[in-house]
């Protein structure tokens, strides 16, 4: 994978700037970074991977991760992540009926 240009790691700095609103839940205070690298969770089904931001609080080093198709900057990486089709826009939600 390439390295970010400044225009990209801004563009990134700047969604999550709008997505992440809240303090983190572990240790209250709002010191967010986020890891220049993905992280890509698979699952036995070789066509469905889900790549993912690390988001990183800089005081007590709690992590999560955001998929990048989600908040909207999957783009920025386009000779590394392929969507599969069936993969919908919007994720199933907890205790909906299939």
């Amino acid at each position: 994978m390439t390295a970010l240009t400044q225009e990209q790691s801004a563009r990134i700095s700047m969604v999550l700037g709008q997505k992440v609103t809240a303090p983190c839940p572990l240790c209250g205070q709002r010191a967010w970074g986020w890891g220049p690298d993905l992280v890509v969770v698979s699952t036995p089904r070789h066509d469905v991977r889900y790549p993912l931001l690390v988001l990183l609080c800089s005081n007590c080093g709690n992590t999560m991760l955001l998929n990048v198709y989600m908040i909207g900057i999957a783009d920025i990486w386009p000779n590394f992540i392929h969507r599969p089709t069936h993969l919908s826009t919007v994720p199933r939600q907890l205790g909906a009926e299939d």
